[in-house]
């Protein structure tokens, strides 16, 4: 039981519901509270090794992200309590991930392969937006978005990343080239609106981080690696697996869910975002990836400008205390992560 096993947590006889996952009051209704209850609990899991339980271990990562951005939106929190209200809420469990597991990390990772060249050149870049609908795209990972007018949203993505394993431009260009409405361009130096960093973890190959609006759109993001794991699985039976990590944790900043075999678009789905697996098979995005983003950005989103003061009043330079022009509180939210077998 991994809710015993990782959070000491006794079993109940039934599905935990938030509230009981994250050790809190029933109804809590101070954000903070819930906010700490639940990075304390992903922190007391992410402190132990998963050994062969790996796909248990991120399925209960993936519930306590869910209950934590349930609980701390405010719409959706009223809305989830009317339904405990109503009777045992049921919360099914995400599909297992990385069931071909490769061998164990050895400590000591070999020498780096070198970056591979995509002429930018090379790659066309359509003016003309992909038409799809919802109904051929299932996989936008809950409902996360970065906010647009209906027209072209551009996050920028700094590389921050030395070690010639990764191939930061060509893994920006790969999303831009689908001709969809979110179009991530590579910016100069360090800061953009998404980062893309290396790390090192005993748990994680990659992981995805995205900062939320009070009104729920992604206005921030960050894309980690973990340059000596990766490194060391390159040159030990998984050539292309930097490339895999690096295409699906962009695409989740973005707002994707994973592209699973025999789930979305048919069987094997050969996508950077598949997490079945196939580790280093596929490292570029592919058609069903397209439609999903299409649909996630055909709709035009609400946005106050910067100097719009509301009601035809005068800009923030004038009135900086006017609502549109305060800073609103929002969240870093752990929407990935990429987990070593």
């Amino acid at each position: 039981d991994p809710h015993l096993q990782w959070l000491d947590l006794q079993p109940a006889g039934h599905p935990l519901d938030h509230y009981q996952l994250l050790q809190l009051d029933r109804f809590e209704s101070d954000a903070e509270v819930i906010a700490l209850a639940a990075d304390r609990s992903m922190a007391q899991v992410r402190g132990q090794r998963p050994g062969e339980h790996v796909a248990q271990w991120q399925r209960l990562l993936d519930e306590l992200a869910a209950a934590k951005a349930c609980l701390t939106d405010a719409a959706r929190k009223v809305a989830y309590d009317a339904r405990l209200i109503a009777g045992p809420v049921s919360h099914p469990s995400p599909a297992p991930v990385l069931e071909n597991s490769p061998p164990s990390l050895s400590p000591a990772a070999p020498e780096k392969r070198s970056r591979h060249v995509i002429g930018f050149a090379a790659v066309l870049v359509g003016s003309l937006l992909v038409a799809a609908t919802a109904a051929s795209a299932d996989h936008s990972w809950n409902g996360y978005h970065w906010a647009g007018d209906g027209a072209t949203v551009s996050p920028t993505v700094a590389d921050n990343t030395t070690a010639a394993l990764y191939d930061v431009p060509a893994g920006v260009v790969e999303w831009a080239s689908l001709g969809t409405r979110i179009q991530p361009t590579l910016t100069p130096g360090k800061k953009g609106n998404i980062k893309v960093t290396e790390a090192s973890s005993p748990f994680w190959l990659g992981l995805a981080r995205i900062f939320l609006d009070e009104e729920g759109h992604i206005t921030k993001g960050e894309v980690k690696l973990n340059t000596s794991a990766l490194a060391y699985y390159e040159v030990n039976g998984y050539p292309g697996i930097a490339d895999h990590v690096l295409c699906q944790e962009l695409g989740h900043v973005l707002g994707l869910g994973h592209n699973r075999d025999g789930v979305s678009g048919g069987s094997p789905d050969d996508s950077c975002m598949n997490d079945q697996g196939h580790l280093g098979d596929y490292t570029a995005p592919n058609s069903h990836d397209t439609d999903q983003l299409a649909a996630i950005y055909g709709h035009t989103d609400v946005v106050a400008s910067d100097d719009d003061s509301g009601g035809g009043g005068p800009p923030c330079s004038k009135n900086p205390g006017h609502p549109n022009c305060v800073p609103q509180n929002g969240q870093w939210i752990t929407v990935h992560v990429f987990p070593i077998p």
